[in-house]
């Protein structure tokens, strides 16, 4: 038989509460040392149980799936042996809770009524031989039967166990699949707002440069400015009447270079708040859509789920229906076999009754035919008296014309005699 190892990782289904799932598991498996717990929900692979069967491995894989677990059940290696270390926590719990279990032996009765002073006659020890051989016999018919229904069930359990394997399987892959698409959305979210923030970044640089640039250009209109002041004030103490319009005309144009300056800044200033806005926008829609690929997540994980408990109540469904199949097969055949009996003692019956109907045809013409001998033999001793006396009349008889007739005699009488005897022989 083919053995398993089932396995644990601490590894807690999405949207399980990891306290509930610690709580359940430790009331499951009835374990009170949080030593144990905290070792069975490290991270760590541990074993669970080790040389399972198909069906108790299924069993607890089962319950500790519908806890919130991630359990794993791996073929048994070979030629293994079990570490010190290794926790076994459900072998522990079934070498606790299992009973005793073994095949009924025929033994040799034993009991002092049966004793050498019981067994005074060769009959009565022939007797009990005959009646121990029987009861060894029945016996041996009753277990076969036992073992040939334990097949029968442990072929439609392995089918069974197959089928939920099977819907196990399937599961689990739609799972891993919308685990991997949550995942490449998420990463595809996450490299958009890389590339959005990024952007943003570049953009808030290149204006930062920008703003810079611009400071420094009016730092040198200033200087220029204050160069151009101060030439002015020396040429205005030489033309202060000439040069007073061309200094109003230079203060005018400074005025100007200031304001489109301040303009420009302000612009810049807008621009980089817009641009901030527009990639906080973009920031928030690229959330509202990672948000909403979980729930759709969610949504499918819970739909599965679904699934899988339909698939589960529907195995249970084909279990009680193979059990009634099992049931009724067994019904049948006893019924079966009743009227094969019946039929048998039938045919007995009407075998009894033809070889006695043969028996008394038999004896009727057996009667027949010595009746029909004896007749044959009775006419044809009377035949040959008349033929006798019929020639011992022709010999004493004188030839004349009477002769003729006296010598047809014979012939009509040995006619006659042979048509009674064909008679007789028919």
């Amino acid at each position: 038989m083919k053995l398993f190892d089932l396995t644990f990782n601490g590894g807690v289904l999405p949207d399980y509460d990891p306290g509930q799932v610690r709580a359940d598991f430790a009331r499951l498996f009835c374990i009170d040392n949080g030593t144990l717990l905290e070792k069975i929900f490290s991270g760590q692979t541990v074993i669970l149980g080790h040389n399972l069967d198909r069906k108790t491995a299924a069993n607890y894989f089962r319950k500790i799936t519908l806890l919130g677990g991630q359990p794993r059940i791996v073929n048994t290696p070979k030629h293994r042996a079990v570490r010190g270390d290794e926790i076994l926590v459900l072998n522990t719990q079934l070498q606790g809770q299992a009973e005793p279990q073994s095949a009924a032996k025929l033994e040799p009765d034993t009991d002092s009524s049966l004793s050498k002073k019981t067994l005074k006659t060769p009959a009565k020890t022939a007797k009990i031989m005959a009646t121990r051989a029987q009861e060894d016999g029945q016996t041996s018919n009753r277990l076969q039967a036992v073992q040939q229904a334990k097949r029968h069930a442990a072929n439609a359990e392995a089918r069974l166990t197959r089928q939920k394997d099977q819907h196990d399987r399937i599961a689990q892959e739609e799972i891993d699949k919308i685990n991997h698409r949550w995942k490449n959305l998420l990463a595809m979210f996450q490299h958009e707002i890389s590339v959005v923030m990024t952007a943003a970044q570049t953009q808030s640089q290149a204006l930062s440069a920008r703003l810079e640039h611009l400071a420094e250009e009016q730092a040198a209109c200033k200087d220029q400015a204050l160069r151009d002041v101060s030439h002015l004030e020396d040429l205005i103490e030489q033309k202060t009447n000439e040069d007073a319009e061309l200094i109003d005309m230079l203060e005018q144009r400074l005025v100007s270079t200031r304001e489109s300056s301040l303009e420009t800044v302000r612009q810049l200033e807008q621009q980089l708040e817009d641009a901030q806005l527009c990639a906080q926008e973009k920031i928030a829609d690229m959330e509202k859509q990672l948000q909403e690929a979980r729930s759709r997540s969610q949504a499918d994980l819970s739909v599965l789920q679904e699934r899988k408990k339909e698939a589960l109540c529907s195995r249970d469904g084909e279990i009680e229906e193979l059990k009634q199949q099992a049931e009724a097969a067994r019904r049948q055949s006893a019924n079966a076999c009743a009227a094969l009996h019946q039929q048998q003692q039938t045919l007995r019956a009407r075998q009894d009754e033809e070889e006695k109907k043969l028996q008394t045809m038999k004896q009727d013409i057996e009667v027949r035919r010595s009746q029909g001998v004896a007749n044959v033999t009775k006419e044809l001793k009377h035949v040959m008296e008349q033929t006798r006396e019929i020639l011992k009349a022709t010999e004493a008889t004188p030839p004349d014309t009477g002769v003729k007739q006296h010598r047809d005699w014979p012939a009509d009488n040995s006619a006659a005699a042979d048509s009674s005897t064909a008679e007789v022989i028919r």
